[in-house]
């Protein structure tokens, strides 16, 4: 039960999130673009972007592990968790080229690491990120944000692959 309420609400901050984005500064090319819209008066303070990331992230970690436990592939789930950590950590990432290293590898290590953790926990249902992938590449080509439309695809993924892991789906 624990599972399914850190799974919802990280969920619901997420997603809830990026929908009052959207409604605020319109359809971005990607879900960091709205870092800088969310920039705090002084650049030492964290932005409602990084904290938003970081908790939706860091309230995966423990269905992850569990989800995985006795499994040599476990540090999948914290990877990808990481390469989150590394995303919220660099919302600079378009103005300052040190960020944007640091935010690339943590993008691109998330998607990598949850695929590979999918494929290696639960490889059945590698499917859900395919069909939500072709979804954003029919998304992409309707309204040519394609970044953005891959991001969501992956999340929508990912939470229900870890929803489908916790009813017990095989």
């Amino acid at each position: 039960m624990w599972q399914y309420i850190l799974l919802t609400i990280s969920a619901v901050i997420f997603f809830g999130f990026v929908i009052i984005g959207v409604k605020k500064f319109g359809l971005l090319s990607c879900y960091s673009a709205y870092a800088s819209k969310w920039a705090p008066p002084y650049a030492s303070q964290l932005n409602p972007w990084q904290i938003v990331t970081y908790l939706s992230a860091a309230l995966l970690m423990p269905v992850l592990f569990v989800q995985s436990v006795n499994s040599p592939w476990q540090c999948m789930g914290f990877l990808a968790v990481l390469g989150l950590g590394m995303v919220a950590a660099s919302p600079g990432y378009a103005d300052d080229k040190f960020q944007n290293v640091i935010h690339q590898i943590g993008a691109w290590s998330t998607v990598l690491f949850i695929i590979l953790y999918t494929a290696f926990i639960q490889p059945q249902m590698l499917w859900i990120i395919g069909i939500l992938l072709v979804l954003s590449i029919v998304m992409w080509l309707w309204k040519k944000n394609w970044m953005l439309w891959g991001e969501m695809a992956m999340y929508v993924a990912t939470y229900i692959i870890l929803f489908l892991m916790v009813g017990g789906v095989k």
